[in-house]
């Protein structure tokens, strides 16, 4: 019989079980996550329609840095990597096709300032955030709206 002292067979969970709290938040339950996918918060499209959203990968600072946050930042080409897999993930997910604005993981032609979802770093900021997004909204290039900031 094979054994391995890697696993310990007690820290696997299931379903609904998520261990212990991660920063004093609990996580949804499946359901729960299931009810905030499909909930009717600020969305591109309405309920069940399809939507076409562009992204990009923020060239140059904002005129205004969000609240709280300093020191602008390109994504590297593995955060661009990384980027555009959890964007497929939705796009298969969600009936969203994403668009991207420029091609390419490094130079000037892998960054815009112009499409609806702008992915961007910043250096400093809340001592309680890691990442924070703006809700969807205006499709405008120049709005914050559905923006990420990591």
């Amino acid at each position: 019989m094979f054994e391995s002292n890697a696993i310990d067979r007690q820290n696997f969970l299931n379903a609904d079980q998520r261990g212990p709290l991660v920063a004093g938040k609990d996580s949804f339950t499946i359901a729960e996550a299931a009810d905030q996918l499909i909930r009717s918060a600020p969305g591109w499209s309405a309920l069940g329609a399809p939507a076409n959203v562009t992204y990009g990968f923020r060239a140059n600072a904002p005129s205004t840095m969000p609240d709280d946050t300093t020191g602008f930042s390109r994504f590297n080409s593995t955060q661009i990597a990384q980027a555009e897999l959890a964007l497929a993930g939705w796009s298969d997910a969600a009936n969203i096709t994403f668009t991207r604005i420029g091609f390419g993981a490094a130079g000037e032609s892998a960054y815009t300032d112009q499409a609806t979802i702008l992915l961007a770093n910043y250096s400093s900021g809340s001592d309680t955030a890691t990442a924070f997004a703006y809700y969807p909204g205006s499709t405008m290039w120049a709005s914050a709206a559905g923006d990420v900031w990591v």
